[in-house]
């Protein structure tokens, strides 16, 4: 049964191949499609060839990236002081766009792509204990947050950031296990792509103030540390709600395909 999930991606690989200038919005499907085949990775692979992959995409990840600072910047700058000056050189770095990764680059990675598509379902790890995997590294990183430790909110994203595609795939299969599940994993999907968004948003604001503080703006500094502070503050004070959530996910029983998968293991 062919993987509606993963073709989907394939035919956006080819749609971007086909297209020799890419505009923002390829670069940012680029990166969207970057993340989310990474969240698929433990399903197909091990963790030594998912190192390899990892370390083979991130140039490209990272050379399709650039500029992408100084767009989210500029507007969180608004009402600080001193906007003008740093707006100023955010808007030279924008000249310095990022350009389409090269072709025998984005070739290698399609082919890739084509050579998961021709897993049968069954010789895949089982879904059910991949999510609970991944559920329960979010927990942990969760668990050693503090407001006072921006760098634990920030491994909390990442690890929300690979659960939420992991979900997104899961919620695509045909899966015959009742609602019960379904539902969980929608639920599941939109808490996680809540808090994907909040704690993004908070560390792009932490990106800022170190950019700032490479570049000596102390006065600025002064107004967003502050604001920082509250604000993990305030996603610390909300994260026993997520953990809860979690935990209910973590409760329910496998349906019978993740079942056979896990005598089979």
């Amino acid at each position: 049964m062919t993987d509606l999930w993963l073709a989907a991606r394939l035919q956006q690989w080819e749609l971007l191949l086909s297209q020799q200038v890419w505009d923002e919005e390829a670069l940012h499907r680029f990166r969207v499609l970057i993340r989310s085949l990474d969240g698929q990775l433990p399903l197909w692979c091990a963790r030594p060839v998912r190192q390899r992959l990892r370390a083979r995409w991130r140039p490209l990840f990272k050379q399709s990236g650039r500029g992408r600072d100084a767009d989210v910047f500029i507007p969180l700058l608004t009402g600080l002081p001193d906007q003008e000056i740093w707006v100023a050189k955010l808007e030279k770095r924008q000249l310095k766009r990022a350009r389409r990764p090269e072709q025998r680059d984005l070739q290698r990675l399609q082919r890739r792509i084509r050579r998961f598509l021709a897993i049968e379902p069954q010789q895949r790890r089982s879904t059910y204990r991949l999510a609970n995997k991944t559920i329960q590294r979010v927990l942990r990183r969760l668990n050693a947050c503090h407001p006072h430790r921006p760098e634990s909110l920030h491994a909390l994203r990442l690890a929300i950031k690979r659960q939420r595609y992991l979900l997104e795939w899961m919620i695509c299969q045909p899966r015959p296990t009742g609602l019960m599940l379904d539902s969980a994993l929608e639920q599941a999907l939109t808490l996680t792509k809540q808090w994907q968004t909040r704690l993004g948003g908070f560390s792009d604001r932490c990106a800022l103030a170190d950019w700032l503080g490479k570049k000596g703006g102390d006065r600025t500094l002064a107004v967003l540390k502050p604001r920082l502070v509250q604000e993990a503050q305030l996603l610390c004070s909300e994260l026993p709600d997520l953990a809860s959530a979690l935990l209910a996910w973590l409760a329910l029983p496998p349906g019978p395909e993740d079942e056979d998968a896990h005598e089979s293991t």
